[in-house]
């Protein structure tokens, strides 16, 4: 009887540790991106190039100016994101109101601190956002001389 309730602890257990592994949430590494999202989806995908460590990216959106949403990520309390790490957001059209013009998409970034303190971005990034397309966006700078951001292929740099 002892030794049936071991096995039935155990297999609890491996469950629960099954469970916990399938809900983490971490950021892609550059090898896991494809480039390729599906037709009713659009990625702005984010590089931490900066020379400091940063402790996650918040991001909120908007269309034609109207906030939409928002979100960010973070590894666990304390932990930097890696340099050179990508970090996707994928944008759904389930994640706009209905017949919204995703052309007229703008989203603003903001780095996560040590301290938890959030150094907002200075102005929006405005993309002609399409379904099915990857937008790449690099973010270097460190916290003594300020972030900037800049669209890939777009020679404008925004600051943060």
């Amino acid at each position: 009887m002892h030794s049936k309730k071991t096995a039935i602890l155990a297999l609890v257990m491996a469950l629960a540790l099954l469970t916990l592994a399938a809900c983490t949430n971490s950021p892609a590494s550059n090898d896991d991106l494809t480039n390729s999202v599906e037709d009713n989806a659009f990625e702005i995908a984010i590089t931490n190039n900066c020379d400091t460590e940063i402790y996650g990216i918040h991001q909120e959106y908007y269309v034609a100016q109207e906030p939409i949403g928002g979100g960010d990520v973070t590894i666990a309390e304390g932990v930097p994101l890696k340099a050179g790490e990508t970090i996707p957001f994928t944008f759904t059209s389930q994640d706009f109101p209905n017949d919204t013009d995703i052309s007229l998409f703008e989203i603003e970034i903001f780095v996560i601190l040590k301290d938890k303190k959030e150094q907002a971005a200075q102005q929006t990034v405005a993309i002609d956002a399409q379904f099915g397309n990857v937008y790449d966006i690099s973010l270097t700078g460190n916290e003594t001389d300020g972030f900037s951001i800049a669209l890939s292929g777009n020679k404008e740099t925004y600051n943060i």
